[in-house]
């Protein structure tokens, strides 16, 4: 008698588990969708916008000025429909480019003008430090909700690179920075991140460039 009434509590005990444990995994497949749908909606507003010069000459020099503002009327959806975006797969080199990559790792995603994905993704250990791919001057540093912490960094020719999803950012708004200087640590920040890694993309006179095209 004694042992069935253990049984019984026994039965009932993981009966009532088994109900919390399918009561919790409900709610984590609720959160997960509504996770999803945060970052289908955020996907769709962009959070990174630019006041940006268009320069007619061929070359620009270090005190020119490419001002990126979280504020501007201008978006890159919409910079996309007033500037043709160079294609050629050829740049003139120059003693900074091509340049390196500025972390080692795995490249994983490329260059897709069509896909509105306007730089590569390079997978790298979380905190691996990264590297400015080029002498310039940081223009900005700030974080959003889609990248992070951002760094923006102006080069000569009208070039300026920007590293999203960083750990960490050692620079500053008016730092200058020489070629190799590493500049903060990657990480895994931001909504439309989906694992450690570095995002790196190249502008050129405000247009998005290949960066495969200025890096080896």
């Amino acid at each position: 008698m004694y042992q069935q009434q253990v049984d019984e509590q026994f039965r009932d005990e993981v009966v009532a588990i088994n109900e919390r444990v399918l009561a919790l995994q409900d709610s984590l497949n609720a959160r997960e969708i509504q996770l999803e749908d945060l970052k289908n909606f955020v996907r769709s507003v962009p959070d990174t916008t630019f006041d940006v010069e268009v320069y007619t000459g061929t070359e620009v020099s270090m005190n020119s000025r490419i001002s990126f503002s979280g504020q501007s009327d201008v978006s890159p959806a919409q910079m996309l429909t007033r500037n043709h975006i160079m294609t050629s797969s050829r740049i003139e080199r120059t003693e900074e480019f091509p340049s390196f990559f500025p972390v080692e790792g795995q490249l994983t995603q490329e260059f897709s003008s069509e896909l509105g994905h306007f730089g590569i993704d390079i997978a790298a250990r979380e905190n691996s430090e990264f590297k400015v791919i080029a002498d310039g001057s940081v223009m900005n540093t700030k974080w959003t909700i889609n990248y992070g912490n951002i760094i923006y960094v102006q080069h000569e020719g009208g070039i300026v690179s920007v590293y999203k999803h960083a750990a960490r950012l050692f620079k500053e708004p008016g730092d200058y920075v020489l070629k190799g200087d590493v500049i903060g640590l990657v990480g895994d920040r931001g909504l439309l991140s989906t694992g450690s890694h570095l995002h790196i993309e190249i502008w050129k006179d405000g247009m998005p460039q290949n960066p495969l095209i200025f890096l080896n």
